[in-house]
C-alpha cells in the first residue's frame, strides 16, 4: 500500500490534476479508483461463488467510490497550493 500511495502521489504531482483545487484531486482519485475498483468489483465477482453478483458489484462499487473520494480529498489537502503572502510594509 505504501508503494501504491507513493506511485499515486508521484503521478498526481506530475499530472494536470495538480492544480491545488480539491475538485481536481478528487477527479484524479476517481480515475485511479475506476481502474483499481474495476478489478475488485468485476474480476473478483467472476472468481468467487456468491449468492448475488449484483449485490457484490453494488457493495464493491459503493465502497470504492467512498474510498477514492476520501483519498481524493486527502490528495487535495496534501497538494494544495499555499496562498501567496501579502507583501509586508517596510
Amino acid at each position: 500500500m505504501v508503494i501504491q500511495g507513493a506511485v499515486l502521489s508521484f503521478l498526481f504531482a506530475n499530472s494536470r490534476f495538480d492544480t491545488g483545487k480539491l475538485k481536481d484531486a478528487v477527479q484524479f482519485a476517481w480515475l485511479f479508483g475506476a481502474f483499481l475498483v474495476s478489478y475488485i468489483a468485476l474480476a473478483e465477482a467472476g472468481k468467487h461463488r456468491g449468492p448475488s453478483i449484483a449485490s457484490w458489484l453494488a457493495v464493491e462499487a459503493g465502497v470504492g467510490f467512498v474510498q477514492y473520494s476520501l483519498i481524493g480529498l486527502l490528495f487535495g489537502i496534501a497538494h494544495r497550493k499555499a496562498p501567496l503572502a501579502a507583501p509586508q510594509p517596510a
